[in-house]
């Protein structure tokens, strides 16, 4: 694979693995950072330390927890209530439940079973554990002591696996005490011979010959929600035995594996933008139990999850799930999800725990209060000293610039009007159907518009099904085929948002319909909520004259008025008034099935209960397609008021804000940036707010805050103010990797809702006008040497990373000038490194590297059996972490100009005190010499030759 030498982490790092007084030609492996977490075995000596040797119950129902619990037994509480149907639950498990068979319910895997398995083990060892009756134990038992007779767990398809081992926690953990110990070795054993081997045979990828319905672990993209259940059951399972002298290594081995994957698939499926899920909401609860189960097994066997669950992320991800759901609360099923299931989950129990937020608990305390269900989860997680009922002031706007989903609501009654919109990527491998656009209308409780939902998994040719297709969803189909009817892949965000009184989302869905023949195609939706008024509207521009669909579907009764512009859909007593207000086209309703140029799938679910709202174009090239929504009241027969059309460009809720983009400036200060200056002295500001920048990253956009005033007790990033020729300006720095130099920033003015202009521009913009601008100004034609290498090592970084070619100038690449470097010119640069580790036994200096971001961060490797510590006395920001056995320490934001400093740090283990001295010249010295990549060689040339002209310059 080219250039497999490198990793990649956030930015461009390159690695040489080094000893003390000689380089090896190796590298260091990719790391990532994963919290406080070094290795299972340190989390197996955390549990004996923390819970003793040999202590039970650990898993998530400590003594402490179950104390707590029996202190509402026949008490009129929320929990006192759970507990009644819990022993009900478990009385009639008893009472009616067959042991559960290998086979029972004739399919190929055993997932049900293993389930049920779980469920009955969980329910039955709580019981005893609450009411102390040893029939829940006995029965327990027997279910255990079944599945251990079972041929196996179904690793060929390892969620049964999984979804046993937690079971098989449960029943160790939890009937420990009353087990014999010849019961424990029985149900330890086959936990390590049908769990903890079979995963860790996925974990080592061999035998190569084993058989798997899907290598989950092998997934060489994000992965899905195996990534949590898998790894969740197998280190429950590992925690429960984990001290015992005959499963300590498996245990400890299946944690390493274990920890790193949940970790690095938490941070790579839960937005940190808007909280989205990377597989839609129809998974979020499954992955995100399992999430819960692992990470509250952690805390209560060693006293920290080390940090898997601390994500932004995670928390964001349960506003995703409540504005993504009606106010019932029931869920817009975009994707793989079944339609409109409830989404009041117990899992709020302990998201509302794990993020001090009692609020989010609340959401489903809130339904066992008006509707007491039973669940293991929601006694496993209870906690009403720490829950209130849900309530507080919440938005009623979803979403934002860079965001995948939007919705908008006039209140959070159920009486409430409620429109939501789905953008993001097409991505058919993690449960996405071919659904971008889609939109979804609710009033009063009655979904007008909605989505069909799921579709059989087994069907042949399942992605050519009509749920699946672009024709089976709520939005456009251009130029119909037989083929998909959206690109797959195509990723079209949010591009506009706008919260208020006139609420709007806007998505450029372009890359999804260009396959089709769209030259340009724009979707938003608005809701003008004081109206209760609702606007689909879609911008269309086809490179040839075609065929346009426009779709709607619905459950409820259409009712077409004569003239095809008008249309009332009718579900139960309510109604929907629908109107064309652009020109083109009318209104017909159809079944909801294939088009003529479809493939018609055998075996597909039945959609008989659905019908849909059409728009059909033809010979068209160029249209405008708007759509109002208004919930008509009792006895009226249309809306009192229509909007007029106008274009999306001219769509806006309140007044731009009164700011003005005075000019801007490259950073010329060893980093890679741009300073906005904005005079803001016509504009009112809250102390909120700030300058909202979409900052390219590789193929993702970052979005980043600077406010325009600090506040007393948050860390926030702070515009420079400046004062010139009497004129006060506020400055905004954006910061840039090398690689995306030339990538679009965007820019937006925000506060309290109120929305400024939008402006774009990128760093190579700025360059280039100073190299062309440099004979008619003195401070650009003296800062043109060092611009000139900028742009040089920048476009060097386009190019080793395969950034998009249209935005790569070669001729920026200046080969004559980079190839003059010469790896004697750099050692000769370069200052004396020194390493001095002999003072600390077991201690050695491993390796280097460097990431290339807007400033240049270096990171020094060491392995040692002992914690190290670091220090210094420079003014450089110090990150440390642990990295594969790896202990590594930053030294973070050296700009170009120090690119010679020789960084000084002690390093500290007990007593025994070391130092290394570490340059990044002394970095790429060794990377000149070592690496054999042209392009990578021609990168740190001329990165060298930046330097060289920084320390001119700066």
């Amino acid at each position: 694979m080219k250039k497999n030498i490198l990793s990649l982490l956030v930015a461009l790092v390159m690695i040489i693995s080094m000893m003390p007084g000689y380089v090896l030609a190796k590298t260091v492996p990719e790391l990532s950072d994963y919290g406080d977490f070094i290795d299972g075995d340190h989390v197996i000596n955390d549990l004996i330390n923390v819970s003793g040797m040999n202590a039970h119950p650990r898993i998530i129902m400590t003594e402490e927890k179950l104390a707590s619990l029996r202190s509402h037994i026949d008490r009129d509480t929320v929990t006192g209530v759970l507990l009644s149907k819990l022993r009900a639950e478990a009385d009639r498990i008893i009472r009616e439940c067959p042991i559960c068979e290998y086979d029972a319910y004739g399919t190929d895997h055993l997932l049900e079973t293993s389930k049920r398995v779980q469920r009955y083990v969980a329910t039955l060892a709580m019981a005893y554990n609450l009411f102390g009756e040893d029939r829940y134990a006995e029965r327990a038992y027997q279910e255990l002591e079944s599945a251990c007779n079972y041929p196996d767990w179904s690793p060929k398809h390892f969620l049964d696996t999984a979804e046993m081992c937690t079971a098989f926690a449960y029943g160790y953990d939890w009937l420990y005490h009353w087990m014999t110990p010849e019961q424990r070795e029985l149900i330890r054993t086959t936990i390590v011979n049908n769990g903890l081997t079979q995963v860790m045979e996925d974990y080592k990828d061999e035998p190569i010959d084993r058989t798997r319905t899907y290598k989950w672990y092998q997934d060489k993209d994000e992965g899905d929600n195996w990534q949590l259940v898998c790894t969740g059951g197998t280190n429950l399972a590992a925690l429960a035995i984990g001290d015992e002298e005959d499963a300590r290594e498996i245990a400890s081995q299946v944690l390493t594996y274990g920890y790193k994957r949940a970790y690095s698939f938490v941070r790579l499926a839960y937005s940190v933008k808007d909280g989205t899920y990377i597989e839609g909401l129809g998974y979020w609860d499954y992955a995100t139990y399992y999430l819960g189960l692992q990470s509250c097994a952690l805390k209560s066997a060693t006293g920290t999850d080390y940090g898997l669950a601390d994500y932004e992320g995670v928390r964001k991800s349960v506003e995703f799930v409540r504005y993504m759901s009606s106010n019932a609360p029931t869920s817009f099923s975009f994707g793989d999800d079944d339609d409109s299931r409830e989404t009041d989950w117990a899992v709020f129990l302990w998201l509302g725990k794990q993020f001090n937020a009692p609020e989010i608990s609340g959401i489903r305390l809130k339904k066992l209060r008006e509707r007491p269900s039973y669940s293991y989860f929601d006694v496993l997680w209870i906690d009403e000293s720490n829950q209130s009922s849900q309530g507080g002031n919440y938005s009623t706007d979803y979403g934002s610039v860079g965001a995948s989903n939007a919705s908008f609501r006039n209140t959070w009654k159920k009486s409430g009007t409620i429109a939501a919109l789905h953008a993001g990527e097409n991505n058919y491998k993690y449960h996405g159907h071919y659904d971008l656009g889609s939109f979804y209308i609710e009033s009063n409780g009655s979904r007008f518009f909605t989505d069909l939902g799921n579709e059989n998994y087994k069907l042949d040719d399942r992605l050519y099904s009509y749920r699946i297709k672009a024709e089976g969803h709520n939005t456009l189909v251009i130029n119909p085929t037989e083929d998909i009817d959206q690109r797959e892949g195509a990723d079209c965000l949010i591009t506009e948002f706008q919260g208020g009184n006139e609420a709007y989302a806007v998505t450029d869905l372009t890359d999804a319909y260009a396959p089709s023949g769209a030259k340009k195609v724009t979707r938003a939706l608005k809701m003008i909520k004081d109206k209760e008024c609702i606007i689909i509207q879609d911008e269309i521009s086809l490179n040839q004259p075609g065929e346009i669909y426009w779709f709607a579907h619905t459950k409820g009764q259409i009712d077409i008025a004569a003239d095809g512009r008008s249309a009332i859909i009718t579900v139960g007593s309510d109604r929907l008034w629908v109107e064309l207000i652009s020109e083109d086209g009318q209104f017909t309703a159809m079944k909801a099935e294939p088009l003529p140029t479809s493939m018609v799938v055998p075996g597909a679910k039945d959609n008989s209960e659905y019908r849909k709202l059409a728009v059909h174009l033809t010979n068209t090239k160029d249209t405008t397609i708007s759509v109002v929504c208004i919930p008509l009241k009792k006895g009226e027969t249309r809306p009192l008021w229509m909007p007029s059309l106008k274009a999306i460009s001219e769509w806006s809720s309140q007044t731009h804000l009164d700011e003005d983009l005075c000019g801007c400036s490259l950073s010329l200060s060893g980093d890679i940036g741009v300073n906005f200056y904005m005079d803001l002295s016509s504009s009112v500001l809250t102390d909120d707010a700030y300058l909202e920048f979409a900052v390219p990253s590789g193929d993702k956009i970052q979005n980043r805050k600077v406010y325009v005033k600090a506040k007393a007790g948050e860390s926030r990033a702070v515009a420079d103010v400046v004062t010139k020729d009497g004129k006060t300006y506020y400055v905004f720095k954006c910061q840039v990797s090398a690689k995306d130099f030339a990538s679009t920033i965007g820019m937006q003015m925000v506060d309290n809702g109120t929305y400024g202009k939008k402006y774009t521009y990128s760093v190579k913009d700025y360059a280039d006008y100073l190299l062309t601008h440099e004979d008619e100004n003195a401070e650009y034609k003296q800062a043109a040497p060092f611009v000139n290498t900028l742009v040089c090592y920048s476009t060097w970084a386009q190019q080793y990373f395969g950034i998009d070619p249209a935005l790569i100038d070669t001729e920026c690449l200046n080969y004559d000038e980079v190839s003059s470097v010469t790896a004697q010119e750099v050692k000769s640069a370069a200052p004396a490194s020194k390493v001095a580790l002999n003072q600390i036994p077991g201690v050695t200096f491993e390796g280097s590297s460097i990431a290339l971001k807007s400033e240049t961060t270096l990171s020094l490797y060491f392995s040692s059996s002992e914690k190290l510590t670091f220090s210094s006395d420079h003014g450089n920001k110090l990150e440390t972490y642990n990295k594969d056995g790896y202990q590594v320490v930053r030294i973070c934001g050296i700009s170009a100009s120090d690119f010679d400093e020789l960084f000084e740090l002690k390093i500290s283990c007990g007593e025994n005190e070391g130092m290394i001295r570490y340059s990044i010249l002394n970095f790429m010295s060794n990377a000149l010499r070592y690496y054999t990549d042209d392009t990578l060689l021609n990168l740190v040339k001329s990165l060298y030759l930046h330097y060289k002209a920084a320390e001119i310059y700066i």
